[in-house]
């Protein structure tokens, strides 16, 4: 039997729009675990909007972000000679793909 997170999944919509700034999945959480408080509630993901330019940045820019703290993670644990041979190796073997020239040697400094 092959269980997944759509086997116990509530599709909720008609919630107001709100900004990426604020915890809206924490909200919503504790919106379900007050009204339903005979069930486990687990999370909450939300479906964001981001055609317009300022949450596309927003979006972009936590994308990067993440990507950063990944590469640092890798970087501890392989050493970044491997990240920067792994990327050498893609750029020489990329067709029409964007890669970013800040990757190889990033700042992981906290």
């Amino acid at each position: 039997l092959d269980v997944t997170m759509g086997d116990y999944a509530l599709l909720a919509s008609g919630f107001p729009r709100r900004p990426g700034s604020e915890d809206v999945e924490a909200e919503i959480k504790r919106f379900f675990i007050q009204a339903f408080p005979d069930l486990r509630i687990i999370g909450v993901s939300v479906c964001w909007d981001y055609t317009d330019s300022q949450s596309k940045r927003w979006v972009q820019d936590r994308c990067e972000r993440i990507l950063q703290e990944l590469d640092c993670e890798f970087d501890d644990i392989y050493g970044q000679g491997v990240r920067s041979r792994i990327e050498a190796s893609a750029t020489a073997t990329a067709v029409g793909g964007r890669l970013s020239d800040d990757k190889v040697g990033r700042n992981c400094d906290p």
